[in-house]
């Protein structure tokens, strides 16, 4: 783990071209013999995806770069082992020999017939979550024949889709045992503390912050203070199941100490969404899961919460969202009507891809001049439908039912009760991710596409391995 994370930082802040190129070829080697330390760093590099390392006239994340990486190992060390397995099934099924016929007759009489066959072993060994990942990702693709601009439709299809679907296929398949589960979940988690750290000395010690409504608030990382509340929303639930509810003592105070500067932080932000609505009902689906007791306490913690921003309520940031007329509100409002006109000139396939932005000057409402530039309509089904058409609801539907059906049954059947606690967190993650998602961004950023992945494929993998 020492070694990797040398390597990588070695690749990520090299000045000298072929010092990077050394590094990334160690950290290649590294992965090859640990891939499950792969997925722990690209877990923790996910909210670093703005930072990308320029490499032979191109930039790359290091979140893509380890997850390209890691798929190309994965793949490598895996096919090999797989199609011999599957040929050894075949050649027994068939009763075929492979040495009573020359190689070149055996490639042309036999190998379609076993490709269909070791293609079946694979389909036959996907559930209903992996369906709708697939199906996901088949219906993404296809929405790029929808897309007025094509060059962006790609890139967030390339970047935002298909390397966080890598990356779900990667932690359903690697991962051996529960202690690389939480490596995992750590790596995540200690992002967020560095990212959280990070906005804190930010706000305290630096004017680099954005001053708007009254208010300065912190956007550590990102662009907008709203995109660190949407990254530390996924992720402060689940360090709150972990430090409230986990079976191990270490784990529970560590991840209690990390929630701590990730509550600062967040307050900071200054998100509404996240104040009002995503961490509330993450809380409140915890302390429903844990029984009546534990319901209560978390209704009274968020009830103590309301009370203590009452002395922020004459802020202009607080008070704007109660006027129908001007502001925030009235803008949202706008823009949700604006997303339903787009989405009746185009129900069935959407505008594709990242294409919002180009498509919302002609439905903007004059009342909403003042954010003319809008990529997302703050909404997950608006947004979800208007990327992809109507069948994107259609996934966004059966990816939550599917990992709801799986999760719950994990939580209720597990014995071991640190697993049980980690897909209690995994839900109340996924909670934050609707509740806040309805008044913002839900999944179509590389942070919180990959987020959402993690939390598909810990439980996906969860189903398969002994705990």
């Amino acid at each position: 783990m020492g070694l990797l994370a040398l390597t990588l930082g070695a690749y990520q802040f090299s000045p000298w071209t072929l010092l990077t190129l050394v590094a990334l070829a160690m950290a290649a080697a590294l992965l090859y013999l640990r891939l499950d330390l792969g997925l722990a760093f690209i877990a923790l590099s996910i909210p670093f995806f703005l930072y990308p390392k320029p490499l032979l006239g191109k930039a790359f994340s290091l979140v893509e770069t380890l997850t390209l990486i890691s798929f190309l190992l994965w793949f490598l060390k895996t096919t090999i082992g797989s199609w011999s397995e599957a040929l050894r099934r075949y050649k027994k099924d068939s009763s075929f020999e492979l040495q009573e016929v020359p190689w070149g007759v055996w490639l042309l009489r036999e190998l379609p017939s076993f490709v269909l066959y070791w293609a079946g072993d694979f389909w036959r060994s996907l559930t209903v979550l992996d369906l709708g990942v697939l199906f996901f990702l088949l219906l993404s693709l296809f929405s790029l024949t929808a897309s007025e601009n094509f060059g962006v439709s790609a890139r967030e299809f390339r970047v935002v889709v298909l390397e966080s679907a890598l990356f779900y296929l990667l932690l359903r398949e690697v991962p051996q045992h529960k202690g690389e589960l939480w490596r995992i979940v750590d790596g995540l988690v200690a992002a967020a503390v560095i990212v959280s750290l990070y906005g804190l000395f930010q706000y305290f010690f630096t004017t680099d912050v954005i001053a708007v409504e009254g208010v300065r608030r912190i956007r550590g990382v990102y662009g907008s203070p709203n995109n660190l509340s949407l990254f530390l929303g996924r992720v402060l639930p689940l360090t709150l199941a972990v430090s409230l509810f986990g079976a191990a003592k270490h784990r529970r105070l560590v991840y209690g100490a990390a929630s701590l500067p990730m509550v600062a932080c967040l307050f900071l932000t200054f998100s509404r969404g996240a104040w009002l609505l995503g961490v509330p009902v993450a809380a409140l689906f915890l302390g429903l899961m844990r029984g009546r007791r534990a319901f209560l306490a978390a209704l009274g913690g968020v009830g103590a919460a309301i009370l203590a921003l009452l002395p922020l309520a004459g802020l202009e940031r607080l008070t704007s969202l109660l006027s129908l007329q001007e502001g925030t509100t009235q803008r949202r409002l706008a823009l949700w009507k604006s997303a339903l006109q787009m989405i009746c000139d185009h129900p069935l396939f959407g505008v594709g891809l990242d294409n919002f932005l180009y498509q919302y000057p002609r439905y903007m409402l004059p009342e909403a001049w003042q954010e003319p530039d809008l990529s997302h309509p703050h909404n997950l089904i608006l947004d979800w439908w208007t990327r992809l058409g109507v069948l994107g609801v259609v996934a966004l539907i059966w990816l939550e039912v599917a990992f709801f059906k799986v999760a719950l049954r994990l939580y209720r059947s597990l014995e071991d009760e640190g697993m049980r606690v980690l897909s209690l967190g995994l839900m109340a993650s996924m909670v934050d991710f609707l509740a806040h998602g309805l008044v913002d961004n839900s999944y179509f950023l590389v942070d919180l596409a990959f987020i959402f992945c993690l939390t598909l494929g810990l439980v996906r993998r969860m189903e398969r391995i002994d705990i």
